[in-house]
Order: structure tokens, then C-alpha cells, then sequence
């Protein structure tokens, strides 16, 4: 049995829930720090993923992680499904090259039209940019819509400093209010931890015995993610001044 298969709760299979990263690693985020944050958010949501997945309410979800990097061209960083609990070690992409958004979209079509089991949670997928896209991203996100699951994928977009284009990452997420501005690594180490458990949590919403059809499911993740909460009120990460990778809180993006 590989990482992707089901697990087995008491005689009962658990239902795979995919949660994939889509994370920006062109030059720019080389700059102020920001690459050496994304380190150090990814790191954290690690361990929050692993003491959530052993929480009693979320038992019957298979939580299967997978990371996507962009930069010049996109790639796996992390290719197969890989349970949370085995989810250990984060290895430091560089930063360098363009904004080729469209390709790890297109790579994000072709695992979902591909690698998708028929009886799963909701995907959820977190994409990460600091910029603007260099390649056809429209096409991307036409790949991405082919898929028959597509209005199913739980999205969110953080935009990490003001030149990230906001309105391309609304078109990926659905909605305005679905991006989350982050500025400095507090309030990115922040908004990933909070953002990854959400939408983990609402695509599990109902589950198990839950009656609700498919598309009540939808209305049920659409509802909570337009209403994101502002930053003000997400929890402190309670994060040393300086990460591991020496990204400072109080640098500005």
C-alpha cells in the first residue's frame, strides 16, 4: 500500500483529503526576506497540520500533503501524496527566475485530471506569489477549469507585499475576499497557519454521516471563505523575532 492509499479507521475507510501548496519562488522573493519567511511559514504549518490531523474530530480524513514551486518554469517539490504524518522534513527552495504561474497551473490540472481518487474531501490548494505572472497564466487556468471537479477545490490566495497582482489571484481563488495581503513574516506565518486549517476544516464540514449533497458542500465553503477574517484578528504566531532563515518580523514587503 503507498502514501495515497486510504487508511482504516476502526473497519471504516477514512476519506482522502488533498492539500496542495502552489508556492512562488521567482527571483523577487529572494528579496527582504521574503523567501527565508515562506521557509519559516512552511515549517510551522507543518507541525500545526500534524497536531490537527490527530485531533478526534478529524479521524475520518486522510490528510495527504503536496507542494508545488514556480519560478522559471514550474515543478514538484514535493510530488507524491504524502500523508501529514510523514510530512517531516521542509527542504529550502531558491529563489530565482520569472513568474510562471500558468505552467504550475497547468501542473495543478494535470494532478487533479490524473491523480484524483473518486471518492474524496474537497482538494484544497494555498497559492503563494509575490508578483506578477511572465507566462499565459489564462491557459493555466483554463487547464485548471477542465477539470470536472473544479468548482469542488477549496481556494486560497496569499499575497505576499504590494506588487503582487491581486487580481490574478482573485481570479484563481473566486473571490476578492478569498486573498490574503501579507506584508512581513508575522503576518505570513500567520495567515498560512490560519489558512490551512480553514480550509481543511470546511472541506471536512459535515463529514462523516453527513447527508449533504455535493453541491451543498460548495455553498457551505463558499459562504466561509468570503467571509475571511481581517488580519487583526488572526492569532499571533508567537514566533521568535528572527526565523531559522533570518527573516526579520518587522521588514516591511
Amino acid at each position: 500500500m503507498n502514501t495515497a492509499d486510504l487508511g482504516e479507521i476502526e473497519g471504516l475507510a477514512r476519506r482522502q483529503l488533498h492539500l496542495l501548496y502552489l508556492l512562488d519562488v521567482s527571483g523577487s522573493m529572494g528579496e527582504l526576506g521574503k523567501l527565508a519567511a515562506l521557509n519559516d511559514a512552511m515549517r510551522t504549518v507543518q507541525k500545526m497540520l500534524r497536531d490537527e490531523a490527530s485531533r478526534t474530530d478529524r479521524q475520518h480524513a486522510q490528510m495527504l500533503v503536496r507542494v508545488i514551486t514556480f519560478s522559471t518554469g514550474a515543478r514538484w517539490h514535493l510530488q507524491a501524496p504524502t500523508p501529514i504524518e510523514e510530512f517531516q522534513e521542509w527542504e529550502s527552495p531558491e529563489a530565482n527566475g520569472y513568474t510562471d504561474l500558468g505552467q504550475a497551473l497547468e501542473l495543478l490540472a494535470e494532478a487533479m485530471k490524473n491523480d484524483m481518487p473518486r471518492r474524496i474531501l474537497p482538494p484544497c490548494v494555498v497559492l503563494i506569489s509575490d508578483g506578477q505572472p511572465t507566462d499565459n497564466w489564462q491557459d493555466g487556468m483554463a487547464a485548471l477549469k477542465q477539470w470536472q471537479g473544479f468548482d469542488k477545490i477549496v481556494r486560497v490566495a496569499i499575497a505576499l507585499g504590494d506588487d503582487a497582482d491581486k487580481g490574478v489571484l482573485a481570479e484563481f481563488t473566486g473571490s476578492m475576499a478569498s486573498v490574503l495581503p501579507a506584508h512581513n513574516r508575522e503576518e505570513l506565518i500567520s495567515l498560512l497557519k490560519w489558512a490551512s486549517s480553514t480550509i481543511t476544516s470546511i472541506a471536512s464540514v459535515g463529514l462523516p454521516g453527513s447527508q449533504s449533497t455535493q453541491s451543498g458542500e460548495t455553498e457551505t465553503v463558499s459562504s466561509v471563505l468570503s467571509n475571511f477574517p481581517p488580519l487583526s484578528s488572526v492569532e499571533s504566531t508567537g514566533v521568535d523575532e528572527h526565523g531559522p532563515e533570518g527573516a526579520a518580523d518587522d521588514t516591511w514587503w
